[in-house]
């Protein structure tokens, strides 16, 4: 699995982007939109499926707030 932070810092808004191989380069993209407010960091698995992402990232959600953003695409199947 890939990680890629693209700010260290701590900022006021999070977005999580968490996909299979279509979601590659999304995170650059919608951090361009954004102000510099949010904190967009992502994690790609190819051929993922939606439980393996969930599952294998389930601690990271803890820290994420009311005002925070997960973006999710798994693969189809849950198994």
């Amino acid at each position: 699995m890939s990680v890629s932070r693209l700010y260290s810092n701590t900022k006021e808004n999070k977005v999580r982007v968490l996909g299979d191989s279509y979601l590659t380069e999304i995170a650059a993209k919608i951090d361009q939109f954004l102000t510099s407010n949010y904190e967009v960091s992502s994690w790609i698995k190819p051929g993922a499926k939606t439980n393996e992402l969930v599952s294998s990232l389930e601690n990271d959600f803890i820290g994420l707030g009311k005002s925070d953003v997960i973006i999710l695409k798994g693969g189809g199947g849950m198994m």
